[in-house]
């Protein structure tokens, strides 16, 4: 998920421009230059939403990604356990 620079004001693209700049560096801080090149606009984005409801005052409970199969649905339907 790229912007679209040329849609954005000025202020909304610097501020893009910050976080995905400040999420590079960190990475390489944190765990060194190889990470840095797993940095995406995904995870952009992501850090501005959560800035965004944080503004709000919006808790973001949970991230975890859940497992959305057809065989998962059926077993909470019954209540039984899923076979791996």
């Amino acid at each position: 998920m790229r912007p679209l620079e040329g849609q954005l004001r000025v202020c909304e693209l610097e501020a893009y421009k910050a976080v995905y700049c400040g999420l590079c560096r960190q990475l390489g801080q944190s765990f060194g230059l190889p990470a840095r090149f797993t940095l995406s606009y995904d995870a952009s984005f992501l850090a501005l939403l959560g800035l965004a409801l944080a503004e709000e005052n919006c808790d973001v409970i949970s991230l975890r990604e859940r497992d959305e199969s057809l065989e998962s649905y059926y077993v909470s339907l019954i209540g039984g356990q899923k076979n791996d």
